[in-house]
């Protein structure tokens, strides 16, 4: 038996100059599709059990991965940045994919062991809720531990390009993505001219690509192997058993189970005592010096009616099926600025 998912691609006129052009790609579902409680899903048999699965719907363009959303049974289309390369041609493949994880229902009875995907929009191949204590939910979907992770240090790359000179005393220094506001103290190492700790000014002359420091200018070009990071990301040692992680705008509490993970020293899950500083998290754990360079930080727990919610790292993934993908040329740049599309009605299937 087969399972087939219908694409249909509309496809902008956008400049020809570009080589990320935007696309709006829609696509229709297969008959046998089941809609229920929001979302989509469908019946699969997974060893001995037979039950409904969550399906998403990934994008690729050629082997990389530029989308993935829920289906929804009332908007099934999404706009997708494509990076054109040199070569202005789109390569999109579509996807149909089925979770393991059941749907989160208003007021449903959940089991211990239950689980549920993580978030109502984001998909994930690998992380999931777990119910550790039965009972009812909330009215209310609740809001997932997964949008409370962040950075510990903040550590980034300097990108490989020059310091600008703003002409007001100030430096910019290229950072793509950074996360750093006016007021943070900043250590940079590895550059010829710009080495040491720099508390920011205001940052509007630098956008989300460039952090501004205050400095005398001097020409420089980056490898791109300089770093940046925020200052005094060193684990403290509080002398009772306990360590502070930098963590800003953490902001944990006292009872929470919160997973710490991409440290050399302090992976792992903890109960937490007192919280004195809302920028610091204060772990049980045995001391071991360590500069914290990233990773993140979660609070691995959900209170949603009776029912606990613990966030889990699933093994195996939790895709249960994975359509075969189509691969088609949407569209190519012309001189005139328009992208023509070509092939603009795929059929995806699968086998059972």
């Amino acid at each position: 038996m087969r399972w087939l998912l219908t694409l249909l691609f509309c496809v902008f006129a956008l400049p020809s100059w570009a080589t990320v052009r935007t696309v709006s790609l829609s696509w229709q579902p297969d008959p046998s599709w089941q809609v229920a409680a929001g979302g989509t899903y469908l019946d699969l048999p997974v060893e001995s059990i037979t039950a409904s699965r969550r399906l998403a719907i990934r994008f690729f363009n050629g082997v990389d991965e530029i989308g993935t959303v829920w289906d929804d049974p009332d908007n099934r289309s999404v706009n997708i940045s494509v990076d054109m390369g040199a070569s202005p041609i789109a390569h999109i493949r579509g996807q149909a994919v089925a979770y393991e994880c059941g749907p989160w229902k208003a007021s449903t009875a959940f089991a211990q062991g239950d689980l549920v995907c993580n978030g109502a929009f984001f998909p994930s191949t690998k992380f999931s809720m777990v119910a550790t204590t039965a009972g009812t939910t909330g009215a209310v979907e609740p809001e997932w531990p997964a949008k409370h992770s962040f950075r510990l240090a903040l550590a980034k790359t300097i990108s490989a390009s020059a310091a600008v000179n703003n002409g007001d005393g100030t430096v910019g220094i290229p950072v793509i993505g950074h996360p750093y506001f006016a007021g943070q103290a900043v250590v940079i190492s590895g550059s010829g001219n710009y080495n040491g700790t720099h508390i920011l000014p205001d940052q509007s002359l630098g956008g989300a690509n460039v952090v501004v420091i205050t400095a005398s200018f001097v020409a420089e070009t980056f490898a791109g192997t300089e770093s940046i990071s925020i200052a005094n990301s060193s684990v403290v040692d509080n002398g009772n058993g306990t360590v502070s992680l930098p963590c800003p705008g953490g902001s944990f509490g006292a009872g929470q189970d919160v997973t710490v993970d991409g440290t050399t020293n302090y992976d792992g899950t903890y109960t937490l005592g007192v919280q004195a500083d809302p920028d610091w998290l204060t772990i049980p754990a045995t001391y071991v010096a360590e500069q914290i360079t990233g990773g993140y930080a979660i609070d691995t727990t959900v209170a949603d009616g009776s029912v606990v919610w613990t966030f889990t790292d699933a093994t195996p993934d939790l895709v249960v099926l994975e359509s075969e993908p189509t691969r088609r040329i949407i569209g190519r740049a012309t001189g005139t600025g328009q992208l023509r599309h070509s092939g603009t009605r795929f059929t995806v299937g699968h086998g059972p």
